[in-house]
C-alpha cells in the first residue's frame, strides 16, 4: 500500500506546481458543490467533474448503480467514482485527488499517469 492519505497530502507541495494546485482547488470546489446540490438540479457539475478528473490519467469517473469499494480509504463509494483503467480499482472522487499526486494505484501500484505529450 502507497503511503495512505497522509502521506500523499504531504507530497503535494513537492510534486505540484502552482499551475495544477489550482486545478486541484478547483476539482476539491466541484466535490464540495456536489455535496450541497440538491437531487435531480441537473448533471452539470458531474460533467465538469469527470472531464477535469479525466484529464489527470488514464481514469473513468461514472456513477455506480451498486455500492463499490475505495482502494484508498476502504469505504463503500455511493457517490460519482473513479476508477482506473488499467487495473480497474476504485475510489472515491475526492480519494482520487490525494492519489493523482502520484499517480500510481494504491492497492496495486500500477501506475496511471497521463501520457506524455
Amino acid at each position: 500500500r502507497v503511503g495512505g492519505r497522509a502521506g500523499l497530502i504531504s507530497l503535494e507541495d513537492d510534486l505540484w506546481g502552482e499551475r495544477n494546485k489550482t486545478k486541484r482547488q478547483s476539482l476539491l470546489s466541484a466535490l464540495s458543490e456536489e455535496k450541497e446540490s440538491e437531487a435531480g438540479a441537473g448533471d452539470d457539475w458531474f460533467e465538469v467533474l469527470k472531464q477535469g478528473l479525466e484529464g489527470y490519467g488514464d481514469v473513468e469517473v461514472f456513477r455506480p448503480t451498486d455500492p463499490l469499494r475505495c482502494v484508498f480509504c476502504e469505504h463503500s463509494i455511493y457517490g460519482p467514482c473513479a476508477r482506473l483503467r488499467k487495473c480497474r480499482h476504485n475510489l472515491h472522487v475526492a480519494c482520487f485527488t490525494q492519489v493523482c499526486v502520484i499517480a500510481v494505484c494504491p492497492e496495486c501500484g500500477d501506475t496511471f499517469a497521463p501520457a506524455s505529450k
